[in-house]
C-alpha cells in the first residue's frame, strides 16, 4: 500500500536492486489491471465464495475505516449500520438471484431504482422502467432455484416491494446516503474504472511471488485512495488467511506506511 507519491518508484528501485523487477505489478489508474471486487468474491474458488454476507462485509469494512471515529454510538448508530447491511444484503441477493455479475455500479442502480412507495411498487409503468423491478421479475422467472435460494428470493421481494417502499422518506434517505458516500468515490473517474468494470487481477497472484503495489497513494488520492487501498487490503488478507499452507507455504507480507 502507498501513502506518498514517490513510493511506487521506491519499491520499483528496491526490486531492481534485488534483481526481481519482473515480479513487480502496479495496480494504478493508467495501468492495464482492474479489480471488480464483487465479481472476484462471486467467482473465486473455494468454500464461502459468493456469500452475500461476505460481500456486504467488504463494504462495511471500507465504510467503518473511512469514518475514523468512535465506534461507540450506541443503539442509534447500530441501527443505521444494521439498516445499511440489510439494504446491501438485499441488493446483493437480487443481483445474484437474477444471474447478474456483481459490481458497485449495479448495486447502486438497483438501490436508486427501487420503488419508494406502494404506489410505485404497484405501477406497471414504474416497474417497466425500474432496474430493481426488472431484476425481481428476472429472478422470479428463473428456473432451477434451490429451496434456499427460493426462500432468499421471497425475502428479497418482500424487502424491495413492501418494507423498503414503506420506510419513512427521511429514514430511507439516510440509509441510501450512507451507502452512496461510500460507493460514490468507487464509481467515478479512474477509480470507478479500476474497481467497477472488469476483473483482470486477483489477490492470489502474490502467492506466486508477485510484488503487488497499489499505486493510489493517499497523499494524492485522499479518501478515495484510502477506500481503494482498504478494499485491496481486505480482499488480500482474506485470500491469504484462507490459503492452504500445505500447498503453498511462501511467506507473505503487507507493507504499510506507519
Amino acid at each position: 500500500l502507498t501513502v506518498k507519491p514517490d513510493e511506487v518508484a521506491l519499491i520499483k528501485r528496491y526490486a531492481a536492486e534485488m534483481g526481481c523487477s519482473d515480479r513487480v505489478v502496479v495496480f494504478e489508474p493508467d495501468g492495464p489491471h482492474r479489480l471488480n471486487p464483487l465479481a472476484y468474491e462471486q467467482r473465486r474458488k473455494g468454500a464461502g465464495a459468493g456469500l452475500t454476507a461476505n460481500i456486504v462485509r467488504l463494504f462495511l469494512t471500507i465504510q467503518e475505516g473511512l469514518e475514523r471515529g468512535d465506534d461507540s454510538g450506541g443503539k442509534q448508530e447500530r441501527y443505521w449500520k444494521n439498516a445499511l447491511s440489510q439494504l446491501l444484503s438485499n441488493a446483493v441477493d437480487l443481483a445474484l438471484l437474477s444471474g447478474e455479475t456483481l459490481s458497485v455500479s449495479l448495486l447502486h442502480n438497483i438501490i436508486t431504482s427501487a420503488p419508494i412507495s406502494l404506489e410505485q411498487a404497484n405501477s406497471e409503468s414504474f416497474r417497466a422502467d425500474s432496474l430493481c423491478c426488472q431484476l425481481l421479475r428476472k429472478a422470479i422467472d428463473r428456473q432451477g432455484l434451490m429451496p434456499r435460494q427460493q426462500a432468499d428470493l421471497d425475502l428479497t421481494c418482500s424487502y424491495w416491494i413492501s418494507e423498503y417502499a414503506q420506510l419513512p422518506s427521511d429514514t430511507r434517505g439516510s440509509i441510501v446516503s450512507t451507502w452512496s458516500t461510500t460507493a460514490d468515490g468507487l464509481m467515478r473517474g479512474p477509480v470507478g474504472e479500476l474497481f467497477s468494470t472488469t476483473l483482470t487481477i486477483v489477490p492470489e497472484i502474490t502467492l506466486d511471488g508477485t510484488i503487488l503495489v497499489i499505486g493510489l497513494p493517499t497523499k494524492v488520492w485522499g479518501h478515495v485512495g484510502l477506500a481503494a487501498q482498504m478494499l485491496w487490503k481486505h480482499v488480500w488478507q482474506q485470500c491469504i488467511e484462507r490459503r492452504d499452507v500445505t500447498k503453498n507455504s511462501r511467506p507473505q507480507f503487507l507493507w504499510v506506511d506507519e
